[in-house]
């Protein structure tokens, strides 16, 4: 059973997910920012470098972040402008967050509501994978406003909060179990969910959780798990 919630994160299909390190080729900063002009046999290119590292790494990433790509980053923040309007031209626009330091692109809608062609997919969310978005959600907001700088939760907490959330007329809990421990590897993937290495079951909230549920998002999908609930308790 999925949601189809729009994600403001989506991927282009086709395109091999690739650690987001491996796209930062360069070992000098200095020559990236520099090496401007031709780059190779037939280029009409007009960015920098730098500037076409960064904007390889949106193209290619759900988002990017000052953690993971420190000088893409610092390049996008530089260049917001020029690389903004090669997204622009994709018919897509450029989300930046300055405050918690990540950046996304999302497909562009016209002032009257029509779409544009486009490389991105919406990405449809299971049920499972709705539940941890909002509460995971809640609690990233909740301990943000608190003055934590980061947001952590063990994979075991997730699971048994997932099985709070399980339809009285549930009785395939094998099945259930699996599709639980795929939701929490599905926002690993997503990169909403990020592994802490000195900890295989630590898991750390990504601050891109805030754009992917608005708060008017985050309200219709509490009400439609609480529905979905509700319809299993009456089965």
């Amino acid at each position: 059973m999925t949601h189809p919630i729009d994600s403001d994160l989506p991927q282009e299909p086709g395109v091999p997910e690739e650690d987001p390190a491996n796209l930062d080729l360069s070992p000098d900063e200095e020559s990236d920012a520099d090496s401007s002009g031709v780059l190779f046999e037939g280029d009409r290119g007009e960015l920098t470098l730098a500037q076409r590292k960064a904007l390889i790494v949106l193209l290619k990433r759900k988002y990017l972040a000052a953690d993971k790509n420190p000088r893409e980053w610092k390049t996008l923040v530089d260049s917001r402008a020029t690389i903004e309007m090669r997204l622009n031209e994709l018919f897509q626009v450029l989300v930046l967050d300055e405050e918690r330091k990540f950046a996304y692109k999302r497909s562009a809608v016209s002032e009257d509501g029509e779409t544009f062609p486009t490389l991105l997919h919406d990405r449809q969310y299971t049920l499972e994978e709705t539940v941890l978005l909002v509460e995971l959600r809640e609690r990233y907001a909740r301990e943000w406003s608190s003055g934590a700088a980061a947001v952590h939760v063990d994979r075991e907490e997730l699971l048994s909060l997932l099985a709070t959330y399980r339809r009285a007329d549930n009785t395939n809990h094998v099945d259930t179990r699996r599709r639980e421990v795929k939701s929490i590897d599905g926002l690993i993937d997503e990169g909403i969910l990020i592994k802490v290495e000195s900890d295989a079951e630590r898991l750390r909230v990504a601050p891109v959780i805030n754009s992917v549920l608005t708060v008017e998002k985050l309200h219709a999908l509490r009400q439609w798990v609480t529905n979905d609930m509700e319809d299993g308790t009456q089965a």
